[in-house]
């Protein structure tokens, strides 16, 4: 057992099975393992032991058969004949645990480690009851005492697994699962959990790999095609998280984390009736189950209908929620603080939103320096070599098949808004936040920073038909006339850009810089590099105060075609907006584009956090929000004042 071999060990209890004491201890791995049959078969042996064992032994039979009531004055039968048995003390725990009284099972489980230290059955019931009573630590602890002991008792790996993943540390979660497997190279759950693991940390194409091999496995899984779903949903892989979520619910259909995800799955793809048409059954099959109180809130705040959202909220004890579904509902209850015109309210639950997020094991994944170590490395190069902005490369190149426009500028400033409109219009194909100049460069030798320069014509022509290679995956049908490449910080890759293709027009779109500060404040992101720096309303008007400086500085050195469109114009006088835009591009441009049926027509899930508000009719009601806020946002704008000036907008209300 101490070398790990949990097969020899049982062969050699086996041999001697008719000495009770193999036979006890035969039951108790059984007992462990939950293998019903197994445990059964050792019972009559393991009652010759002594008259108390005899009472232990048919309680656990009671406790087998699931009638844990009739077990329990068995075994208290059994500390009558002997006190000191701590077989009985450990199965009485499991009663009295099973039948809901925690902090008893966990004292008389303490007493009975505490008498034989080298239990392994009892140490991982003791740490099954602190997991249950959240003490998370304390059951790790315990589990790692068992698999020192016993590393081949795979219950005892996969549970120790199971209590670092509550633990957030899917690293040791994983090494857990990865033992387990060696021990049992099939086993579906082991396989699940380690897809758990790996997306907790991240890890998104080897979660799916071990997601995948559950369902091969088992193919009638419904927690495999739940959780295979859930991460295709993360991806934007409508279609099949949408197939897989469905199998699960056909194969679990009472289940509400797989309703919960398949009617967020349909929200988020604009299909609101459909999400709105599950959640009746879905509710009265569970009444209180968070997620789904999220979604309903969620759906009744789209319809404006904020009391039958707040409503739905209040039903949640947040304090209760895994950490998970509570950032959602912070965000969300934000959002309808926000919508109901409650300032200081909406404020304090996307601060507690944030927190959360802070602590997120992916978050923990991220260099919180290397985004400013972005911006100085292109102010280096910008204070070497800015000129080159003018010039751009002017050497001949093969032309590309379609015009290009780069749209940039900060998120939340408008560019999905727009990119749906320039989608929209005959001629045009948008691509949405797809790494195609990313992908280009990141096939250079070296960051573009250090050899842009040096790329001669050859080089640049063959970079230039890459990024038309990967262009043209994301655009569907035949070769538009105008590409427009959606990408709001790739501007930061100015630089490049120009290089690489210098007849590219530049589309900055511009909105209130407090506006834009204050709305990647609302949002939950995914984190990336750039996005943890909007955690707080200082980091936000940081962050947008020092992207805004470095397009400022770039715009005025530059000479490429650009254009500055302004959020507030195009909604405020969208055709006066349209015209001045369509005159840079030369062409006219429908302003019936504007109406969201035909911007979304045919269109795929809008990839960003916008994707509500570009559903929508173009409105006002974002303008100027941050006059709202005035109170909260007064210590934080300092940071921003000089950016809004330069762009031409009041920093009073």
């Amino acid at each position: 057992m101490a070398a790990g071999d949990e097969d020899r060990a049982l062969a050699l209890w086996e041999a001697e099975a008719t000495d009770p004491s193999c036979a006890i201890r035969l039951r108790e791995r059984a007992v462990l393992a939950r293998d019903v049959e197994r445990a059964r078969r050792w019972l009559a042996a393991s009652a010759t032991a002594s008259p108390a064992e005899a009472k232990v032994a048919a309680g656990v039979a009671e406790m087998l058969a699931g009638e844990v009531p009739a077990a329990l004055p068995l075994f208290k039968a059994a500390l009558q004949l002997d006190p000191g048995s701590v077989t009985a003390q450990h199965h009485m725990a499991r009663a009295l645990f099973n039948l809901g009284r925690q902090e008893q099972a966990l004292g008389m489980l303490q007493q009975v480690i505490g008498l034989a230290p080298d239990f392994l059955e009892a140490r991982c019931s003791l740490a099954h009851v602190l997991r249950a009573l959240a003490r998370f630590d304390e059951a790790a602890s315990q589990y790692q005492a068992v698999v020192r002991a016993a590393p081949g008792l795979h219950a005892a790996q996969f549970n120790l697994g199971v209590t670092e993943l509550l633990r957030e540390r899917p690293e040791a979660a994983l090494a857990a699962f990865d033992q387990c497997l060696s021990l049992r190279p099939d086993d579906p759950e082991a396989w699940l959990n380690r897809g758990l693991s790996q997306h907790m940390a991240g890890a998104a194409a080897e979660a799916q790999a071990s997601y995948r091999r559950v369902i091969a496995l088992s193919p009638d899984s419904p927690t495999g095609h739940y959780y295979l779903g859930s991460l295709l949903n993360e991806q934007l892989r409508d279609a099949e998280a949408e197939h897989h979520l469905r199998r699960a619910r056909e194969l679990d259909p009472r289940d509400p984390d797989t309703a919960a995800e398949l009617i967020g799955l349909l929200e988020q793809a604009n299909r609101v009736d459909e999400a709105r048409s599950l959640l009746p059954e879905a509710l009265a099959a569970a009444p209180g189950h968070p997620r789904l109180l999220i979604e309903a809130a969620k759906i009744s705040r789209r319809a404006a209908d904020l009391e039958q959202a707040r409503r739905a909220l209040a039903q949640i004890q947040p304090q209760r929620l895994m950490p998970r579904d509570a950032q959602v509902y912070w965000f969300e209850r934000g959002l309808l603080h926000d919508r109901a015109g409650e300032c200081e309210a909406a404020i304090s639950a996307f601060n507690n939103g944030h927190r959360l997020a802070a602590r997120s094991p992916r978050r923990r994944g991220i260099d919180s320096g290397a985004f400013d170590r972005r911006l100085a490395a292109l102010d280096t190069w910008l204070d070497e070599n800015g000129a080159m902005l003018r010039r751009g490369f002017d050497e001949p190149l093969p032309p590309l098949p379609f015009s290009l426009v780069f749209l940039v500028g900060l998120p939340r400033s408008g560019t999905t808004l727009l990119d749906t409109v320039l989608d929209a219009q005959p001629g045009f194909a948008a691509i949405e936040e797809k790494p195609t100049v990313e992908s280009v460069l990141q096939a250079l030798p070296q960051p573009w920073l250090d050899g842009l320069l040096d790329l001669g014509a050859p080089e640049i022509a063959r970079l230039r038909g890459q990024y038309v290679d990967l262009a043209q995956r994301f655009i569907p049908g035949a070769t538009p006339r105008v590409v427009v490449d959606k990408l709001p910080l790739r501007f930061l890759d100015l630089p490049a850009l120009r290089w690489l293709f210098p007849e590219a027009g530049i589309l900055f779109v511009a909105r209130h810089p407090f506006d834009v500060m204050l709305s990647n404040f609302m949002q939950q992101y995914v984190p990336t590099e750039a996005f943890i720096h909007f955690d707080s309303l200082d980091a936000s008007a940081r962050t947008c105060a020092a992207l805004l400086a470095r397009w400022r500085r770039m715009a005025s050195d530059f000479r490429a075609p650009h254009h500055r469109l302004d959020y507030e114009h195009l909604v405020e006088s969208p055709a006066q907006a349209l015209e001045a835009l369509g005159g840079w591009l030369d062409v006219v441009l429908d302003i019936g584009a504007l109406d969201p049926a035909r911007r979304l027509a045919g269109r795929g899930r809008i990839a960003t956090n916008s994707y509500q508000q570009v559903a929508e009719p173009v409105y006002r009601r974002a303008i100027g929000r941050w006059k709202d806020y005035a109170a909260q946002l007064g210590p934080h704008l300092a940071p921003l004042a000089d950016e809004a000036s330069a762009l031409g907008y009041p920093v009073r209300p």
